[in-house]
């Protein structure tokens, strides 16, 4: 079974292939490599809380798990 990638792992990747195709890092790439990670992180930390869930948990559902958490 193949292993999945964690937000922070693609993250470096998608950096490593931006800067071996255009030499360099610029912010709009930055920005957008950064939101995109951020969704992929909340999607893993949404699953995983889901995943776990359990009646004596006080957050009804891991959105409002996410958001109390971690914004």
């Amino acid at each position: 079974m193949k292993r999945k990638t964690t937000a922070v792992e693609w993250l470096v990747d998608e950096l490593r292939k931006h800067i071996k195709e255009h030499g360099r890092l610029d912010v709009i790439a930055i920005s957008k490599l950064k939101m995109e990670a951020k969704a992929m992180e909340r999607n893993q930390i949404m699953i995983a809380h889901y995943a776990g869930e359990s009646p004596r948990i006080i957050h009804n559902n891991s959105i409002d798990y996410y958001t109390s958490t971690y914004e």
